[in-house]
């Protein structure tokens, strides 16, 4: 699915991006974090600014006045495993997470068999997000069985718990 950023939106659509910008705040839209901290509109975004652009066209009609017309949005099953794994307060880690498993579903079982492979530890706000859960749940096992793999409480460093990820060959 293409995604767009405000620049393009308004090249597009030939207005200013300051006119989208105001457009996405009258429509409530709210981009999503991509690469290098660019803010991103989806395709459905793009879809009800142009929507919008075509109603404004006309002089006599205001923003105000702007009924979108309905859309059905095609949600693909990834897509709906990703928004389920997301929690209400998302921090960068937790997007960059949130964007690997809508590209690639088996993005975590992969991270934690790399982590696995080499031995490393990881503190429990890194580790908890692939699971789907919160650090604070983490913290409160001693192990933690994800998927084939075997979290176990390693170290506590600066009091951070820390994690060995082993994988199950049963």
């Amino acid at each position: 699915m293409r995604s767009y950023t405000k620049r393009e939106i308004a090249y597009l659509l030939e207005v200013s991006p300051r006119t989208i910008a105001e457009d996405a705040k009258f429509l409530s839209l709210k981009p999503k974090a991509g690469d290098r901290g660019m803010n991103l509109y989806s395709q459905s975004d793009f879809n009800l600014i142009e929507q919008l652009r075509e109603h404004c066209g006309d002089k006599s009609l205001t923003r105000e006045s702007f009924v979108p017309s309905a859309q059905i949005e095609i949600v693909e099953e990834e897509q709906l495993v990703s928004r389920l794994h997301t929690t209400p307060r998302i921090n960068k880690f937790d997007q960059s997470l949130a964007i690997a498993l809508e590209q690639d579903p088996l993005f975590d079982l992969e991270l934690l068999q790399r982590v696995s492979n080499n031995r490393w530890l990881l503190p429990s706000k890194r580790l908890a997000p692939l699971f789907g859960i919160s650090a604070k749940q983490l913290n409160c096992h001693k192990c933690y069985c994800y998927c084939g793999f075997m979290a176990t409480k390693e170290a506590h460093v600066n009091g951070r718990i820390l994690w060995k990820i082993t994988a199950n060959n049963s």
